[in-house]
């Protein structure tokens, strides 16, 4: 699998691992709101949920949500249904972040 995605990106072989987010995950981190499908095909949710809790072992407000059957862009505008969904989680998200500072 990890061949295929560096052969798929462009990557050269063995250096993946390199450009994975779970890389960045240190202390001191700003706060962080994923929105993610539980079926995307491009990043798996399992990875995500590592990256998150990674976040969150490294003293960083990292917050995961989860949209049950969706893939890989399920955020757009058009027939996905959620992207007002995130639109008001992200909004609500960022104005108690200004409130609190």
């Amino acid at each position: 699998m990890q061949r295929h995605l560096e052969q798929q990106v462009g990557i050269a072989p063995g250096r993946l691992n390199e450009y994975s987010l779970i890389e960045f995950a240190r202390p001191g981190n700003p706060p962080v709101q994923i929105h993610h499908g539980t079926r995307d095909e491009v990043e798996p949710i399992g990875a995500v949920r590592q990256f998150r809790d990674a976040m969150v072992r490294r003293g960083n407000e990292c917050t995961l949500i989860e949209y049950d059957h969706a893939g890989h862009g399920f955020h757009y505008p058009g027939d996905s249904g959620h992207f007002d969904e995130v639109i008001e989680a992200t909004a609500l998200f960022l104005l108690d972040r200004i409130a609190t500072t």
